[in-house]
């Protein structure tokens, strides 16, 4: 159950014990904050301090009128969207949760238990701490979501009245032959789960399934954005570096604009200084597998293009420069 003496307990997930609906909290002062993901940071000896029934919590808890001071970042897969938190992290202007457990609710609903919009309220509730804790420590509040959280954006919206958001996207050979080398789990679940199938020109595509799995998911993100109204900072992964410090700026982090971007920060390493400049796949590999994808490509580079058309941002082509 939940502490009423000592440190203040923050949430960090919402989990089904039984027939219970329960929130887990962590002293934020026992995570390790150089990892690349929020899971990575929580002790392994003890990973929660305390567990509340979720109707408690939120009888408790409030939800801000403005989310001032918190940022929020939208990404296609394998685009450095955890480089780019690991250099939020270091301006250290910003406390930066990427990929926070809590935000699965937004998937699951408490197993169907909650609406898009109710699920939405929850997770601003959990922000909205987070972001309390943040400001007493003279920082704002930067959460990086997972590559799916684009599905949604409206009711995230809704929920973070003042939120600043930002969207990290690839040209997509790169961000397919990334995930061609290496497969990512959540690719499985959405085969699984027939997850993104509003892409019909992938239909007829003699293709392997987690490929197409990965060009649905891409493409289903950037149409979200194509037509997003609201003030949405947009980034593409060959501009982070020159665009970092403004990307800083834009979301209230106090660095008077001159943020500076490190390549060498790497985002799985645990040791300050360890890191190696991330190096991006080079071009004849990435040439071999646009020949051998070249039905799938097509079909993702024009949703690309596309894109870019409808945010007024100029085309790009294969062979993008390191950052």
């Amino acid at each position: 159950m939940a502490r009423t003496d000592g440190p203040a307990l923050l949430p960090y997930a919402f989990r089904t014990v039984g027939a219970h609906r329960m929130v887990s909290l962590i002293d934020p002062a026992r995570l390790d904050w150089r990892p690349g993901f929020f899971v990575r940071s929580l002790p392994e000896s003890q990973p929660l301090d305390a567990i509340e029934p979720f109707e408690n919590w939120r009888a408790r808890t409030a939800v801000p009128a403005d989310f001032s001071h918190v940022g929020g970042i939208y990404h296609v897969s394998r685009c450095g969207s955890t480089l780019l938190a690991q250099n939020l992290k270091a301006t250290g202007k910003a406390v930066v949760l990427s990929e926070p457990p809590f935000m699965r609710v937004l998937r699951t609903g408490f197993d169907d238990t909650l609406s898009p919009d109710e699920a939405a309220e929850a997770g601003a509730r959990v922000i909205g701490q987070w972001r309390d804790w943040a400001m007493a420590q003279g920082k704002a509040l930067v959460v990086k979501f997972n590559s799916q959280t684009h599905q949604w954006r409206e009711p995230i919206a809704a929920a973070l009245p003042g939120a600043r958001f930002a969207f990290l996207h690839r040209e997509p050979t790169p961000v397919f032959e990334s995930i061609h080398r290496g497969p990512p789990q959540y690719l499985q679940r959405d085969i699984a789960q027939a997850r993104h199938d509003g892409v019909s020109e992938l239909d007829s595509l003699d293709e392997d399934p987690l490929m197409l799995a990965a060009a649905r998911r891409y493409c289903a993100a950037l149409d979200a954005f194509a037509d997003a109204d609201e003030d949405v900072f947009e980034v593409a992964y060959p501009d982070l570096a020159g665009r970092f410090a403004a990307l800083c700026e834009y979301f209230g982090l106090a660095t008077g604009g001159t943020a500076e971007w490190d390549p060498a920060i790497d985002a799985k390493a645990l040791e300050p200084g360890s890191g190696k400049p991330y190096r991006p796949v080079g071009d004849e590999r990435l040439s071999r597998f646009a020949t051998d994808h070249e039905e799938l490509l097509a079909v993702a580079e024009a949703r690309y293009r596309s894109f870019l058309d409808a945010r007024g941002a100029p085309g790009r082509t294969r062979g993008e420069a390191a950052t």
